[in-house]
């Protein structure tokens, strides 16, 4: 008989794979295909942090570094899909010879020790910007959280980036000034405990674009 933790750790990454053939339709028409990050996508990682203006990178990683170290690369793609989750869009705009699709957007949550709070971070590409693909990546990714049991969600903002605290507040979060930290900003949301068990979902489809995470008061 599997172990209680191993077990839900196997239907976490199980859930997970059911993004794998979804195509999501964004406002201007373009489509993107969304699933889980493995180490496969490091390549296409490095090409999408690179990327990625300075002002877009400061905002996502709190550094301007135009490439990611080897750990640091690591770190974002040879993930669990348990206590760290990472969800990407790809798009396959291929170059000759370039057998890696291109990631358009990035979000994930780490769970925090034991606990069940996560801290999410989320990064678009430029050229992909405001046509709703941050807030369908972050809807998605708390609603994977909601069944995996997190109930907590939180994040750090940069006072300037206001476009990440309009999509924080659109879902739901609550803004405050960081108490140990005044160049950040922090956003919380609360998340009800699933319907049921991980693995019997309910909704039929818990990843539709309308199934956002719903804060307690």
């Amino acid at each position: 008989m599997m172990a209680p933790a191993r077990w839900r750790r196997s239907c976490a990454r199980r859930d997970l794979a059911r993004l794998a053939a979804d195509t999501l339709r964004l406002a201007d028409g373009r489509q993107v295909q969304l699933r889980a990050i493995g180490p496969q996508d490091a390549g296409a990682m490095q090409a999408f942090v690179s990327a990625l203006t300075p002002r877009s990178r400061y905002r996502r990683f709190f550094f301007g570094a135009h490439t990611l170290s080897e750990p640091a690369l690591r770190a974002l793609t040879a993930v669990d899909q348990y206590r760290h989750v990472a969800l990407a869009a790809f798009v396959d705009e291929c170059a000759p010879g370039d057998l890696e699709a291109r990631i358009v957007a990035d979000a994930r949550y780490v769970r925090q020790d034991q606990g069940c709070a996560a801290e999410i971070a989320i990064a678009v590409a430029d050229d992909w910007q405001r046509q709703g693909l941050g807030r369908l990546l972050m809807r998605r990714l708390a609603e994977h959280a909601r069944q995996a049991g997190v109930c907590t969600l939180f994040g750090y903002v940069l006072p300037e980036n206001t476009p990440m605290q309009a999509l924080m507040s659109a879902l739901g979060a609550r803004l405050a000034a960081h108490p140990q930290d005044d160049t950040l900003c922090l956003a919380s949301m609360v998340l009800e405990p699933p319907y049921a068990p991980i693995g019997r979902w309910l909704p039929a489809d818990p990843f539709s674009p309308t199934a956002a995470p719903r804060p307690l008061p």
